[in-house]
């Protein structure tokens, strides 16, 4: 795949998959199986396991590796497959990404250093991802993630990294919607500017981007990929519609209060076998009154989806 197909199948929805844990928290196989079909079915351009959604930081290299391997073997080329391959340090993102290449990866999302975030300056950060670039032919996506790595990828530093031939895209987490725009208008003609934001998708594609990595489609994928698709063919009554939806859907209590507690449990509610959070967790396990106000949420989403 050229990088210009690899671009033009990125104009939709991408989903950073949560990981499917055993009751006993060890990596559940079937459970990533089945929550793969359930993401491809419901028409993702992508799945993109080893995802900050999929507790990253808290599993093993080994564990990282079979979850690339399971996606690959379940997606069968029908979406494409994204792993994350970033790490704490250079040497480990090449490892990972070098195996995420072997394996038939797509492509791949790399992040910044974490933990040191304030000790490194564009320079060593520019180094970082043209090391991985150099080291690893695949194509690569650039992950903006300050509340995660603890650094802003500067205008000039995305700039920079745009010119180097093996990254595609960015997926820009920030939040922040100026800034956004501003990237899209600096380097939007060479790499794909992806929304990583839930609730600035619409805005985002308003103002030229082709698609979104989103961790609401985690658990309503049909959802945001008829908000894109209504977007692209024109259909904006129906966008603003259904993007309404999705920020009703995620402006429930327990979703704000933990959303990586809340994806799991909307997912059991759906039959997926998404299995427990792996500890440590961020809030004490959801009551009976959150569970019942998740399930209303699901309940209103799921009548009113097309």
């Amino acid at each position: 795949m050229t990088r210009d197909e690899l671009k033009a199948r990125l104009n939709g929805v991408t989903v950073p998959m949560i990981t499917p844990m055993s009751d006993d928290e060890d990596l559940c196989e079937a459970g990533t199986r089945q929550f793969t079909c359930f993401l491809i079915e419901n028409g993702v351009a992508g799945v993109y396991p080893a995802s900050g959604c999929g507790e990253v930081w808290k599993l093993s290299g080994d564990e990282r590796q079979r979850m690339m391997d399971i996606v690959l073997d379940e997606a069968k080329g029908r979406a494409l497959v994204i792993p994350g391959t970033g790490g704490g340090s250079t040497c480990e993102a090449i490892v990972m990404t070098e195996y995420a290449r072997d394996r038939g990866a797509d492509a791949v999302v790399v992040w910044p250093p974490y933990f040191m975030g304030t000790a490194y300056n564009d320079d060593a950060i520019f180094n970082h991802f043209e090391s991985i670039a150099y080291a690893v032919d695949v194509p690569m996506i650039v992950y903006d993630a300050p509340e995660i790595t603890g650094y802003p990828l500067s205008h000039d530093l995305v700039d920079r990294l745009a010119d180097i031939d093996a990254v595609v895209g960015i997926k820009d987490s920030t939040g922040d919607m100026d800034g956004f725009v501003r990237r899209l208008e600096r380097v939007g003609e060479r790499i794909s500017v992806l929304q990583g934001w839930d609730s600035l998708l619409l805005a985002s594609l308003a103002t030229g981007s082709p698609g979104a990595i989103l961790s609401s489609a985690n658990v309503c994928p049909r959802l945001v990929v008829e908000i894109v698709e209504a977007f692209h063919r024109g259909d904006l009554v129906q966008a603003r519609t259904q993007h309404a939806q999705l920020m009703a859907f995620i402006s429930s209590g327990p979703w704000q209060s933990d959303q990586f507690q809340a994806m799991k449990r909307l997912l059991v509610m759906q039959d997926i076998q998404a299995g427990v959070i792996r500890r440590p967790w961020f809030t004490p396990p959801f009551t009976s009154d959150q569970n019942r106000e998740l399930q209303d949420s699901l309940n209103a989403l799921q009548s009113l989806a097309s």
